[in-house]
């Protein structure tokens, strides 16, 4: 029976070679062409759904990407080997049509990529700072000078995907885009107190309130 392994494991580098938005579109690139599968061999995945020779460097990358980015996993080995889009890439398919949900699944795909991960942990909203660049270089040993600015516009672009895909006016980071919040008043409880209390908390105390003093 052949064992399953996720081509995230095997990967080389803790990095994807395309940035989330492109490795999307060639994910609904697949998904037309093949509507009503999610399971390919090496040839059908690379040939028909990405459009690429099964040999090709280049089509390596691309699926390389779809796996940092969790959109697909390999099963089996040796000459018994097949691709499947994932459930993670199957969400995002389905949540299309319904953006707050999308991006909430998104925002976890864009970041999953173990470089990724580790600067959204430090800057959710893409802004990174002086002297970044060294610190991912002595920190990851596939970094160098001539790669980490490509792999740091990757991730920035990939935020700027999701967030451009988000509706809401108040997803000011990516962050936020998985925690969609609600609306909050500053009130002053007295004594130099202020509490931020949400909306709808504010309106159930109101109409408590003028319930009690009618």
């Amino acid at each position: 029976m052949p064992v399953q392994n996720t081509i995230k494991s095997r990967l080389k580098n803790p990095y994807p070679a395309i940035d989330f938005e492109k490795a999307y579109g060639y994910l609904l690139g697949v998904r037309e062409k093949f509507p009503e599968r999610s399971k390919f061999s090496r040839k059908e995945l690379l040939e028909e759904g990405l459009g690429f020779p099964e040999n090709n460097g280049a089509g390596h990358n691309v699926v390389g990407a779809l796996a940092h980015f969790n959109l697909i996993h390999r099963e089996g080995s040796k000459d018994r080997i097949s691709y499947n889009i994932t459930p993670e890439a199957d969400r995002l398919l389905n949540y299309e049509d319904k953006p707050i949900k999308w991006a909430e699944f998104a925002i976890k795909a864009a970041t999953s990529p173990i470089l990724f991960t580790y600067l959204y942990s430090k800057y959710p909203d893409g802004n990174l700072p002086v002297g970044v660049d060294a610190a991912l270089i002595k920190r990851y040993r596939e970094v160098n000078d001539k790669n980490v600015g490509a792999i740091i516009r990757r991730y920035q672009t990939s935020l700027r995907f999701v967030r451009s895909k988000t509706p809401s006016s108040n997803a000011n980071t990516p962050r936020e885009v998985s925690e969609r919040t609600e609306k909050t008043f500053e009130v002053n409880m007295g004594g130099g107190i202020v509490m931020s209390i949400p909306e709808s908390t504010l309106v159930s105390i109101l109409k408590t309130h003028f319930k009690l003093t009618q």
